[in-house]
Order: C-alpha cells, then sequence, then structure tokens
C-alpha cells in the first residue's frame, strides 16, 4: 500500500516531536521502501503556513505530523 509513495514529515517544533517522526518514517521507510521528505513549522505556537502545507501537498502522497514534549 505504501511501496513507492512519499511520506512527508511535518514536524511542529515542539521538544522531540522530530524524534517521534523520524523514528516512524525509518521503521516505514525499511519496510515499504518509501522515500521521506521533512519539512519544519517555524513555531509550535502558531499555525503552519499556508505555503508550507501547499508545497509538502504537492510533494507526498501521506504526510505524518505530532506533538511531543
Amino acid at each position: 500500500m505504501l511501496a513507492g509513495k512519499k511520506i512527508g514529515l511535518l514536524d511542529n517544533r515542539k521538544p522531540n516531536a522530530d524524534v517521534v517522526l523520524e523514528h516512524v518514517a525509518e521503521r516505514l521507510a525499511a519496510r515499504t521502501g518509501t522515500e521521506v521528505v521533512r519539512r519544519d513549522n517555524k513555531n509550535a505556537a502558531i499555525p503552519c503556513e499556508d505555503q508550507v502545507l501547499e508545497g509538502i501537498a504537492k510533494e507526498v502522497e501521506i504526510v505524518l505530523t505530532g506533538t511531543a514534549d
């Protein structure tokens, strides 16, 4: 189902969000051969800019995001 797809990671910049997302992405890539694209939100306290969301939506089929502390 994910083979050949691009997965986007959208890091909201909260502490450890990158660690969680990277771990999930590594496991998915190892199991399915997916390509991973990483993007960051500038600040966890404000919504992600439309340009970032639109850009990643054009690049990938699936986006993973999450929060952590």
